[in-house]
């Protein structure tokens, strides 16, 4: 999975900065609920797996630039859309999916990991 990861956001290696970014998730991107995401479509062709992804890292690197707390913002960029459903279809939720998804993503996150 680390490789998926290397490759998705075109890292180098060998890079620290990136290997810490990597220790901040590997726990949670070795977990198969999490690598279940990828059979979600978020937006267009992007699976809720890369998307998350995507946010994750980009909060690291602007976090770690400012002195906040990047790991806290790579875990929670990563979690904030483990939904763990097709909401294209229909939610399996009340409500709109864009207002119920954050604390049903939360609720996962503290089932799963805390």
């Amino acid at each position: 999975m680390i490789g998926w990861i290397i490759s998705k956001l075109k890292l180098e290696p060998d890079s620290s900065v990136d290997a810490e970014y990597i220790g901040c998730i590997s726990d949670l991107i070795d977990h198969p609920m999490v690598r279940s995401m990828k059979n979600y479509i978020h937006h267009g062709n992007i699976d809720c797996l890369q998307h998350s992804l995507y946010v994750s890292y980009n909060s690291y690197l602007i976090c770690r630039k400012i002195n906040l707390d990047y790991r806290s913002a790579a875990r929670g960029g990563f979690l904030h859309d483990f939904f763990l459903y097709d909401w294209h279809v229909a939610t399996p939720h009340r409500g709109l999916h864009g207002f119920a998804h954050p604390r049903i993503a939360l609720q996962n996150a503290k089932q799963h990991f805390f």
